[in-house]
C-alpha cells in the first residue's frame, strides 16, 4: 500500500466500551522529509481521542482515520523515528489536507491535539496495543 494518501481498509473492535481500528496490512506514508513512515499491521488506534470541545458535530470517518493513526503512531515511545510532539501533531495537519478534510474541521482537530495531546504523549504506549493481545469481535 503505497503513495501519499493510503486509504487502507479499516476494521473495529470494540474493547472496554471503546471503539479502535486497524488495518489488516502495513500503512506506509512517504514522507517529504526523507525515510517513509510504515505503521505495521494490527496497529490499533482510537481514530482521534481529541478533547470534545473541539470536535463537537465533527463524525469519525474513514476520510481523517488514516490521518488519525500516522498521529497515534508518532505518539508512540516506540517510534522508530526521532519526533517531537509538535512534528508529530503538525503531521496529523498536514496529512488531514492531503486528505482533502475540510479546513475549519481541520483547524478545530489540530487546535485539539495541540491543546490536549500532552497527556497522552506523556503516557502513551500504556492504551495502544498490537492487535494480536486482543480478539476482534465477530
Amino acid at each position: 500500500m503505497k503513495g501519499i494518501l493510503p486509504t487502507p481498509d479499516w476494521h473495529i473492535v470494540y474493547r472496554d466500551g471503546e471503539v479502535w481500528y486497524y488495518c489488516n496490512e502495513e500503512i506506509v506514508f512517504n514522507s517529504h522529509e526523507g525515510s517513509p513512515i510504515v505503521i505495521p499491521p494490527r496497529f490499533l488506534h482510537n481514530g482521534g481521542s481529541i478533547p470534545w470541545i473541539f470536535t463537537k458535530g465533527l463524525k469519525k470517518n474513514g476520510q481523517m482515520l488514516s490521518a488519525y493513526a500516522l498521529h497515534d503512531y508518532t505518539y508512540r515511545k516506540d517510534f522508530p523515528h526521532k519526533i517531537t510532539r509538535k512534528h508529530a501533531d503538525r503531521l496529523l495537519y498536514e496529512y488531514g489536507g492531503y486528505l482533502k478534510y475540510p479546513k475549519c474541521k481541520l483547524r478545530a482537530v489540530y487546535a485539539g491535539v495541540t491543546i490536549g495531546g500532552w497527556r497522552s504523549w506523556k503516557k502513551y504506549n500504556a492504551s495502544f496495543h498490537a492487535l494480536n493481545m486482543f480478539q476482534p469481535c465477530k
